[in-house]
């Protein structure tokens, strides 16, 4: 039984079990990389628990934070997890609860979504359109529609026969800027579960008009972004595309005009902006020292972007992981998780090694993102994410992509 709190999904409470929900090895919504200042964010008006229904209908409470050493722990498991993998062999079992647990959808090939109006109404389309039975937490509706749109997209793409989520959660992750993550460790509870961080400011309005405000503006109110112009980010020299200006502009003729989509779009695309956006496009001369430098661009992403990258990390996971085991996991590590535990360098395969030392394969994932440079998982779910946006990728990323069988959109 649920009961509705304004626009919110309240769970009733009953047989207190405290656990801990684990970050996986490789997931982009969690790396701090955009210029947009941490203090805007601000807190969540709801209860930072979360309440579970099981299969059998019992109802757990859980606190949903997750301190740093169980980030530590989670890191330190999937080590212990490789190495007895490898001393035992047990990648044969792996493979088979792999191909027990991660099972495609068998749905319409296209579905028609729009907003829900009511709480309950968006938890009934997850349930009972999308096959999702299993919903941990709570969340609000602008949320709830905002996952269930970006579900029904990759349903879509694969006309009705993608690998979906077995479990959601919506917890309250310490980290303002990690906006979801999908679980890839084996016999964990949250293998195959998709947990979006509410805690994250895409998912606070109020939050995530501070953020915009703060990234668009100067300090005198004035707008940062003007038409055609050229801005330095570090060692870097980029401009906007059309569409992303046109946005950027139209939040400057009003700010409260946006849509959330149109807000969230604003924010992935923000969040984008670093040290290494695409490819080099125009080449400049700059002042009296008749330096080269070259210009970025800038592109406007889809609300969803981060969303379908974890979900192109899903599709990887089942369309390889019953095949190959524990090799798959091999294959996830990034540079960042090898800088946080030195350790997983051991495990990671020669292909993880050849890609992150291959300055070719380097450029050519750079073509992507900067994020898709982390990892062979990373290159792969950042591509994947792009295709389900509708971009157009070059003819090297996307030999690449084939290279490392990413996944193909279609049936």
């Amino acid at each position: 039984m649920t009961s509705v709190n304004g626009n919110y999904l309240i769970l009733p409470q009953k047989y207190y079990q405290s656990s801990q929900i684990p970050c996986t090895p490789a997931f982009r919504g969690g790396v701090e990389s955009n210029p947009l200042p941490a203090q805007a964010t601000q807190p969540l008006s709801y209860s930072p628990d979360t309440i579970e229904i099981s299969a059998e209908n019992k109802i757990k409470k859980t606190n949903d934070k997750m301190s740093t050493g169980a980030k530590v722990g989670i890191t330190l498991a999937s080590i212990g997890t490789l190495a007895l993998g490898a001393k035992y062999g047990i990648s044969k079992y792996v493979k088979y609860y792999a191909k027990k647990q991660l099972v495609k959808s068998n749905l319409a090939e296209h579905l028609d979504f729009k907003n829900a109006t009511k709480i309950e109404e968006a938890l009934d389309y997850t349930k009972n359109v999308l096959k999702i039975q299993n919903i941990e937490g709570q969340c609000s509706l602008e949320t709830l529609n905002h996952v269930n749109r970006a579900l029904t997209d990759i349903s879509n793409l694969h006309k009705g026969k993608a690998f979906l989520p077995k479990k959601l959660i919506f917890n309250n992750d310490q980290e303002k800027t990690m906006i979801a993550a999908i679980g890839v460790m084996p016999f964990h509870k949250t293998f195959g579960t998709l947990t979006i961080n509410k805690n994250c400011y895409f998912f606070d309005e109020k939050a995530l008009n501070s953020r915009l405000k703060d990234a668009l503006l100067k300090k005198d109110g004035s707008p940062k972004f003007k038409d055609d112009k050229i801005y330095k980010n570090k060692d870097c020299y980029y401009r906007l595309d059309k569409s992303f200006q046109e946005l950027v502009n139209k939040y400057y003729k009003d700010s409260n005009g946006l849509n959330y989509n149109e807000k969230m779009a604003l924010a992935e695309s923000l969040q984008r902006i670093s040290d290494n956006l695409v490819t080099k496009t125009v080449k400049k001369t700059t002042g009296k020292s008749g330096q080269t430098y070259y210009t970025m661009i800038g592109h406007l992403e889809s609300p969803f972007s981060s969303i379908y990258h974890e979900l192109g990390h899903l599709q990887d996971l089942g369309n390889k992981m019953p095949k190959q085991g524990l090799g798959f996991l091999r294959n996830t590590f990034t540079t960042s998780s090898i800088e946080q535990a030195p350790l997983l360098k051991k495990f990671a395969s020669i292909e993880a090694k050849e890609f992150w030392k291959n300055e070719t394969t380097q450029k050519t994932a750079g073509e992507v993102s900067w994020y898709a440079k982390e990892g062979i998982g990373e290159f792969i779910a950042e591509t994947y994410s792009g295709l389900c946006a509708g971009k157009k990728y070059s003819d090297d990323v996307m030999k690449l992509y084939e290279k490392y069988n990413g996944p193909k959109l279609g049936g």
